[in-house]
């Protein structure tokens, strides 16, 4: 057999397996729709943030502000009517420092974060039919060690949102 004779053979066959498949109905076919739905972005607002009272130095003590009191950090919420979400702090602690800080004398930890105006297990509220949820506050503990300079602390935490 040649060339030719070959490439002619190769020709039919592939002719007639389309045939013969197509000729039994192998293929079907059905349409889809494909849909996307956009919501609102959340947003948050901080109206307040997390203030521990002042404090003599020299004390060790766990100073917390709970998310009922006046301390208490507080943020407002908006977003899709309706939905519901999850509120958190994203650190389990953070260091306030003076300064720089860069010693134990000069950093204070916080910890113990915890939350008002959501579920305080899990964190999770509903959004109301206008997309607000608002006065939603958080309380946490300063841990204060006998050798803490006087001076004024800083620090930050990140409050997290997310659709649920």
């Amino acid at each position: 057999m040649n060339l030719s004779n070959i490439l002619k053979t190769t020709a039919i066959a592939a002719v007639v397996t389309t045939t013969s498949m197509t000729a039994f109905g192998a293929a079907v076919t059905e349409p889809f729709d494909v849909t996307l739905g956009l919501i609102e972005p959340l947003t948050v607002t901080e109206v307040n943030s997390l203030r521990f009272p002042e404090q003599e130095s020299g004390v060790a003590q766990a100073l917390t502000v709970t998310p009922i009191e006046a301390g208490a950090a507080q943020f407002n919420i908006t977003g899709e009517p309706s939905r519901g979400v999850v509120v958190s702090i994203v650190e389990s602690s953070i260091v306030m420092k003076i300064g720089a800080g860069g010693s134990s004398a000069t950093e204070i930890t916080v910890d113990d974060f915890d939350f008002d105006g959501v579920n305080p297990i899990d964190g999770s509220a509903t959004l109301d039919g206008s997309g607000n949820l608002n006065n939603v506050r958080v309380g946490g503990t300063a841990n204060i060690e006998v050798d803490d300079q006087s001076g004024s602390y800083r620090g930050v935490a990140t409050f997290r949102v997310t659709y649920s």
